[in-house]
């Protein structure tokens, strides 16, 4: 009986560890995505000869390099 007990508190810790793992992943890949800006806004910031993107325009509009910031798709 109590080896019974024993090995449930091991597969016990064992899927809160798995558990855990799976959701550190997911925070992971979620902070890695490239959040959404509005028109008007700065989405690229340049240093030298580099380029950097901060955010994703909206579908209706671009990242202007020559102004660094989201314009309606006219322009």
């Amino acid at each position: 009986m109590a080896f019974a007990v024993l090995q449930l508190q091991v597969l016990q810790r064992v899927l809160e560890q798995l558990q855990q793992r799976r959701t550190s992943s997911w925070m992971m890949r979620n902070h890695s995505r490239i959040p959404r800006c509005s028109v008007g806004d700065v989405c690229v910031l340049k240093k030298g000869s580099r380029v950097g993107q901060l955010c994703e325009c909206p579908q209706s509009s671009r990242c202007s390099m020559f102004f660094h910031k989201c314009l309606p798709t006219g322009f």
